[in-house]
């Protein structure tokens, strides 16, 4: 009886052992979270580039809940895409296909040309379009940018720079709309949902992040 009883508790302890370890590794993945920081602004009278705006959202890797912060790090979110797409604050989507989005802190492409055909062909150079977050680390990114003069928005991302910073394909006609960020490492994904309002014209324009009921409306759609 004895060491039936003994055995038990031993199953038992290994049990426990085996649970704590488990939820322990988990809460140790990466976990990303979005929050809006303030835009990057190019004032008017620049020699070089256009006056415009920038939208930024922050992407972070949280760092370990307290109980556990004091043994554990957070791990890293190794090779972090990020995608972004724009609906119309009805839910339909206003723009088809996710734009890849571009890391902000990331070296900015530069636009090189080879002969092809009997012509040149543009082409971007270090394009990068991955990032590694380390525990309680960030990287920006500025999803939307908009031009005053003429009033314009466009999508950014690395190939805008092959437009003129307006890229067609992501060129925004309505004044209201939601984007969606979704950020994914390894096997993993995190989705932010955001409205932007522009409908106070250039100096007033708005940005909110939307909480996670409208987070899975927009996360919903296809």
């Amino acid at each position: 009886m004895t060491n039936v009883v003994a055995f038990l508790i031993s199953f038992a302890a290994s049990v426990v052992a085996i649970v704590v370890v488990l939820y322990t590794e988990r809460q140790r993945r990466p976990l990303l979270r979005f929050r809006i920081v303030p835009p990057i602004i190019i004032p008017a009278g620049d020699d070089v580039r256009p006056q415009c705006t920038w939208f930024g959202i922050e992407v972070s890797n949280a760092p370990c809940s307290r109980w556990l912060a004091w043994v554990y790090t957070r791990e890293p979110a190794m090779s972090c895409r990020a995608y972004v797409s724009f609906f119309c604050t009805c839910g339909d989507r206003l723009l088809p296909g996710e734009m890849p989005a571009r890391w902000s802190g990331l070296v900015e492409p530069r636009i090189e040309t080879i002969q092809a055909g009997g012509g040149q062909i543009a082409y971007l150079r270090d394009a990068i379009p991955t990032v590694d977050l380390h525990a309680n680390s960030a990287e920006g990114i500025h999803p939307v940018v908009v031009f005053p003069s003429p009033f314009q928005t466009f999508g950014w991302t690395n190939e805008s720079y092959l437009y003129g910073w307006r890229h067609p394909q992501w060129a925004i006609s309505h004044d209201t709309f939601v984007i969606r960020i979704r950020a994914t490492t390894a096997d993993r994904e995190f989705v932010g949902c955001f409205r932007i309002d522009l409908t106070g014209g250039y100096a007033n324009m708005r940005i909110d992040q939307l909480d996670s009921e409208f987070d899975s409306r927009y996360s919903n759609v296809a």
